[in-house]
């Protein structure tokens, strides 16, 4: 299960002031045309990717618990952002952006025995702090 995020922070451009980040590091699972780097538990985007196409980062079997699903995306430029949460282990994350678009997706496995429920939450959670250029 997963759901598709297609968060715009104060309407500003996927640039250089986005970073995404991850309780764990991350490879690049594409190329990434010098227009995001992945880089430790970061993924910032390197350029402005106005008219280009999205870049993204994935990372299958990503651990045991709920809190490696923990993926924040901030602005530096308007010390706006937001924290993807969920309360069952990833099976994948992806994270991606677009000219505007910034895309945390957080994917879990269902594992239910038929005619047994299964329930599961994922929340997003927005917030501002303190800005770090100014």
């Amino acid at each position: 299960m997963y759901i598709h995020n297609f968060f715009v922070i104060d309407q500003q451009p996927s640039a250089p002031d986005f970073d995404g980040r991850f309780p764990f590091e991350r490879t690049a699972t594409g190329d990434l045309r010098d227009l995001a780097e992945a880089r430790g538990n970061h993924f910032p985007p390197l350029n402005v990717l106005d008219g280009a196409p999205p870049v993204r980062t994935e990372r299958q079997a990503c651990g045991g618990s709920a809190a490696d699903d923990n993926i924040h995306g901030e602005n530096r430029k308007t010390a706006a952002g937001l924290t993807v949460t969920a309360n069952h282990p990833p099976s994948n994350t992806v994270f991606w952006y677009a000219r505007t678009v910034v895309s945390p997706e957080a994917y879990i496995d269902i594992c239910a025995d038929r005619g047994q429920p299964m329930a599961w939450k994922i929340v997003n959670d927005f917030y501002l702090q303190q800005p770090v250029n100014k």
